[in-house]
């Protein structure tokens, strides 16, 4: 496994990266939780027994995208984007996405690519082939929240 990170419980990162040491092996089916340990260095004793923190185990992924949950819709089971063409009619796009998406986001691995421009508020209401005319957002606006 790789080197994990420790985020404290006000949101600032540790700077000791950690291991993973083990893994419970036991699903609880309640909560779908899993039992990890990990140790981290501690010189400095700003970890305490009882704190609370969350681990981050990183998961490289290649060719994704990151999209807000909210430019999406769900029909059947399927996720969908919609996008916007050159000549601005939309067409909802059926959408590949990581289980483990990053809190308000998704992580799209299929069905949309680079460049693509997508509507990013409203997208239950529009039809394929709605002309709309679109106001690009800048991406550090659009990600501001994305830790």
């Amino acid at each position: 496994m790789p080197a994990v990170s420790l985020v404290l419980s006000d949101g600032t990162p540790y700077s000791e990266k950690g291991r993973v040491e083990t893994v419970n092996g036991l699903i609880n089916t309640e909560t779908g939780s899993v039992t990890f340990r990990a140790r981290f260095a501690n010189p400095r004793s700003i970890i305490r027994s009882g704190s609370s923190t969350t681990v981050r185990i990183p998961n490289e992924v290649k060719d994704g995208l990151i999209i807000p949950q909210s430019a999406t819709y769900e029909l059947q089971d399927k996720i969908f984007a919609v996008t916007v063409g050159k000549d601005g009619k939309t067409k909802s796009t059926n959408i590949t996405i990581l289980d483990n998406s990053a809190g308000n986001y998704y992580v799209v691995t299929s069905g949309l690519n680079t460049g693509d421009e997508i509507v990013l508020e409203g997208v239950a209401t529009l039809k394929d082939g709605t002309e709309i005319k679109s106001q690009n957002q800048q991406a550090d606006k659009v990600y501001a929240d994305l830790k």
